[in-house]
C-alpha cells in the first residue's frame, strides 16, 4: 500500500468515526494523524502536481534503439577484422559502415527534441485524487476544534460522575462499617452476656461439684473409719480365738452348724483345712504355706464362705493381718498356679469373692503364721511346731471321719489361694 493511499484510508476512517464519543486522547491522537500523516502526504503530493515529466515517443526511441544496435555491431566487425589478416579494401569497407551507422544515430539523436513533449506528473484521475484528500483534509482539521471541546466536556462529565460515584461508594461503605461496626458491639454484648452467664453457670457448678466431692470425701471418710472399726473387730476376735486343740474343736463345730445340710461342702473345708496344716507340718520351713489370702476365690470356695474355717487357723497360731492386695506375677496359666478357679466355661464354679472393705481401705485380709527362729529359741520353736502338729492332727482327725477314711497324704505345693507375698 502507498503512503498516499494510506492517507486516504486515514482520513475515510477518521471521517467515518463518531467524533461524539472519542475521548480526548484520541481527539489528539486525530489531530497527530491528520497534521503529519495525511498534510505531510498532501504537501508532497501537491508540489509534484505542478511538475513535468519529458516524454519521447515510443517508435522514436524505437529507431534510435535499432540505430544503436547497427553501431554495436559495425564496431563488433571493425574490430574483428582488425585482428585477422585479411584485405584493406574489406577493412575500409567495415571502417566506412561504421562511419555511416554514426552518422545516422547522430542525426537521430538531433531529432529527439522534436519527438519529445512535456506532459504533468500526475494524470486527471490522480490529480482528482489529491484534490479530494485536500478537501476532507482541510474539513476534518476544521472540525477539530469542535471534536475537542466535545471530548473536554465528556471527559470532564466521566470525571464528575466518578467523583460522584467514588463519593456513593465512600458513603456506602461508611454506612456498612457503621452497621458491621453496630452489630460487632451488639455481639460483643451478648457474648459478654453469655461469658457472664457461663462463668456464673461454672461458678454454680464448680460450688455444687466442691459441695459433693466435700459430700462423698465425708462418706468416704465415715466407710473408712467404719471399714477400721470392722477390721479391729476382726483383728480382735482373731486374737481372742482359742489357741490350739481346743480352739480348733470349737471352730470345727462352728464349721459344722454353719455346713448344716451340706455334708459335701464340710468334707471339703475340713479336707481342704488338713492339708494345708498338713502341708505346715511336713515343710514348717516354707514361707508360702505359712500365708492364706482370704481375697483368694478357691479359698473363699472351699473355707472361707462358712463361719469356722478361718476360726481353725486362728486356733493353729494364724494371726489376721490387713495389708494392699498381693499382685502375682503373670505366668502361662492361671488355673495352673491356682490363682483362679475356673469351670469349663472359664467362670469361678462358686462367684469370685472380694473383700467389700477392700474398696474402702485397699487393704486384704491374710492369715499369717509366724515362725520363731529356732536358731534363736529352739525351745519357742518346738512349742509353735507342737502347737500346729496337735492342730493338723485334730482337723485331719475330723477330716478322716466326715471321709470315712483316711486323707490322701498332704500334696507338695500349697493351695493355690496359700501364695507367698
Amino acid at each position: 500500500m502507498s503512503e498516499f493511499h494510506k492517507a486516504e484510508t486515514l482520513a475515510s476512517s477518521a471521517a467515518a468515526s463518531f467524533w461524539g464519543e472519542l475521548r480526548l486522547a484520541q481527539v489528539k491522537q486525530l489531530q497527530n494523524d491528520l497534521e503529519i500523516t495525511v498534510g505531510g502526504v498532501l504537501k508532497k503530493y501537491e508540489a509534484k502536481m505542478e511538475e513535468f515529466d519529458e516524454v519521447t515517443s515510443g517508435d522514436f526511441l524505437a529507431r534510435i534503439s535499432a540505430a544503436s544496435d547497427e553501431v554495436d555491431t559495425a564496431s563488433a566487425e571493425v574490430a574483428a577484422l582488425e585482428a585477422e589478416t585479411v584485405a584493406d579494401e574489406a577493412k575500409a569497407a567495415a571502417g566506412d559502415k561504421l562511419a555511416k551507422a554514426e552518422v545516422f544515430l547522430a542525426q537521430l539523436e538531433s531529432q529527439r527534441v522534436d519527438h519529445t513533449k512535456r506532459k504533468p506528473r500526475f494524470g486527471p484521475a490522480m490529480r482528482q485524487r489529491i484534490t479530494a484528500l485536500r478537501v476532507a483534509h482541510d474539513s476534518l482539521v476544521a472540525s477539530l476544534p469542535e471534536a475537542f471541546e466535545g471530548a473536554e466536556a465528556r471527559e470532564r462529565d466521566a470525571a464528575a460522575a466518578q467523583a460522584a460515584e467514588e463519593v456513593e461508594r465512600q458513603t456506602e461503605e461508611a454506612a456498612a462499617r457503621a452497621a458491621q461496626e453496630a452489630q460487632a458491639k451488639a455481639e460483643a454484648a451478648a457474648q459478654a452476656k453469655e461469658d457472664a452467664e457461663r462463668a456464673a453457670q461454672q461458678a454454680r457448678e464448680a460450688a455444687e461439684t466442691q459441695a459433693a466431692l466435700e459430700a462423698a470425701r465425708a462418706v468416704e471418710e465415715a466407710k473408712k473409719s467404719a471399714a477400721i472399726e470392722v477390721r479391729r473387730g476382726a483383728a480382735a476376735e482373731a486374737r481372742a480365738w482359742p489357741r490350739g486343740e481346743k480352739g480348733v474343736s470349737l471352730a470345727l463345730d462352728r464349721l459344722a452348724s454353719s455346713t448344716a445340710g451340706d455334708a459335701e461342702a464340710e468334707a471339703t473345708a475340713v479336707g481342704s483345712l488338713a492339708l494345708v496344716l498338713g502341708g505346715l507340718v511336713a515343710h514348717p520351713d516354707e514361707e508360702k504355706r505359712r500365708t492364706v489370702r482370704f481375697a483368694n476365690p478357691m479359698f473363699n470356695r472351699d473355707i472361707g464362705r462358712w463361719p469356722g474355717g478361718v476360726e481353725v487357723l486362728y486356733a493353729a497360731g494364724f494371726r489376721l493381718l490387713h495389708r494392699p492386695p498381693f499382685q502375682p506375677a503373670a505366668k502361662p496359666s492361671a488355673q495352673a498356679s491356682g490363682a483362679q478357679a475356673s469351670d469349663a466355661h472359664g467362670k469361678d464354679p462358686c462367684g469370685a469373692w472380694e473383700d467389700p472393705l477392700t474398696a474402702v481401705d485397699g487393704l486384704e485380709a491374710v492369715a499369717v503364721l509366724s515362725e520363731p527362729d529356732p536358731f534363736k529359741d529352739l525351745d519357742a520353736w518346738t512349742q509353735w511346731f507342737e502347737t500346729v502338729k496337735t492342730c493338723a492332727g485334730a482337723v485331719q482327725a475330723r477330716a478322716d471321719s466326715l471321709r470315712k477314711g483316711p486323707l490322701k497324704p498332704p500334696v507338695e505345693d500349697a493351695p493355690g489361694w496359700a501364695k507367698p507375698r
